[in-house]
């Protein structure tokens, strides 16, 4: 990899000024040649870099996040698995956060397919505060089951939140919703509700530097509100469900248990 210029011949180098540019986060793989040079280069632009989809050793691993580094995409998937001789990229979590070494905020996909929920909770208790819930959604989310038409004549299979390549068994994406994952770790982990809401909220706020206005109610914040019910599940889970959205101090999204309404 020839850094930047790699980057600017593939996305356009309008995409690599941050004055211009509406892409805010890059992901890397640290063992590629130039990947330190290149992340290094990203943060002095102030873009976000992750780490992920990688086959690094936790020592490759350690430098990216000393060179710029802020997360880890999607840990656990596509990345080399925990080796009591080389932790890879899941080691990091395990390291004791100090000036020369940083403890990445990192992903995590629970949505009963890509993980095993107690691989969720020893990420979790590994490190909370950098722990934050994504959903790799793809564009199928909301759609009834079936099979869907996808790029290069593929096509999809879609099971609840499950995504397979038709013809293999290879995961693609899936259909969670965030709140869907919400209540899965809610169930499988035994975290307070206040916890959960926090992973996808206040955490991934910070990772962004936007902790002042995003993921807070602090005065001057955006108002970009989600209102939610809790209840107790059959099996004695607690659970939430979404009651409004409000976007830029408006409504536009209600349920109030007998109609949905989208607001105007």
């Amino acid at each position: 990899m020839n850094g930047l210029s790699d980057l600017e011949d593939c996305y356009g180098s309008s995409n690599l000024d941050p004055t211009t540019s509406t892409i805010r986060l890059f992901n890397q793989a640290p063992e590629l040649p130039g990947a330190l040079e290149t992340i290094h280069a990203l943060k002095a632009r102030n873009f976000k870099v992750t780490i992920g989809h990688s086959a690094a050793t936790y020592e490759q691993a350690r430098e990216a996040v000393n060179a710029g580094g802020s997360m880890i995409t999607h840990l656990f998937n596509a990345m080399e698995p925990l080796h009591h001789r080389n932790p890879g990229i899941f080691g990091l979590l395990g390291t004791q956060s100090a000036p020369a070494i940083k403890k990445p905020f990192f992903g995590v996909i629970a949505d009963g397919i890509h993980l095993h929920p107690t691989a969720i909770n020893i990420a979790w208790n590994a490190h909370p505060e950098g722990f934050i819930l994504v959903t790799d959604a793809m564009p199928l989310l909301g759609l009834p089951d079936g099979t869907y038409e996808w790029t290069n004549g593929e096509r999809i299979i879609m099971r609840g939140p499950m995504l397979i390549l038709e013809g293999t068994d290879k995961i693609a994406g899936s259909s969670i919703t965030l709140l869907g994952c919400v209540n899965n770790f809610l169930k499988w982990s035994g975290v307070s509700i206040a916890e959960a809401l926090g992973t996808v909220t206040s955490t991934p706020a910070r990772m962004l530097d936007l902790g002042t206005t995003k993921g807070c109610l602090n005065p001057g914040a955006d108002a970009d509100l989600v209102v939610l019910e809790d209840f107790t599940d059959e099996d004695g889970s607690p659970q939430v469900r979404l009651c409004q959205v409000w976007k830029f101090g408006e409504c536009v999204f209600e349920d109030s248990g007998d109609e949905v309404n989208y607001c105007s």
